[in-house]
C-alpha cells in the first residue's frame, strides 16, 4: 500500500506524491494526467495554508502573545 499523497507533500517528497495520484487516477488505455495535476496543486496549496497558520497559531500563541493571553483570559473568567 503506497503512502498517502498527502503525507508525502507535507514531507516535501511531491515527486512520489504526484506519481501515486497518477497511479490512483490512471485508467486503461487513458494518459490523461490533468485529474491527478489538479489535485496535486490542491495538496500543495492545503499544505502550505496549513504550514503558515500553524506557525503563528495554536495555543502557543495563545500565551506568549500579549492580546491573546487577555483574551484567553478573559473568555475562561466569564465562564
Amino acid at each position: 500500500m503506497p503512502e498517502s499523497p498527502r503525507w508525502l507533500c507535507a514531507r516535501d517528497r511531491n515527486e512520489e506524491a504526484f506519481t501515486i495520484l497518477c497511479q490512483l487516477h490512471s485508467s486503461p488505455g487513458k494518459h490523461d494526467n490533468s485529474l491527478a495535476q489538479h489535485e496535486f496543486n490542491q495538496i500543495q496549496v492545503q499544505t502550505h495554508l496549513e504550514n503558515v497558520r500553524a506557525d503563528g497559531s495554536g495555543w502557543k500563541a495563545a500565551f506568549t502573545k500579549k492580546s491573546f493571553r487577555k483574551r484567553l483570559l478573559i473568555g475562561f473568567f466569564v465562564q
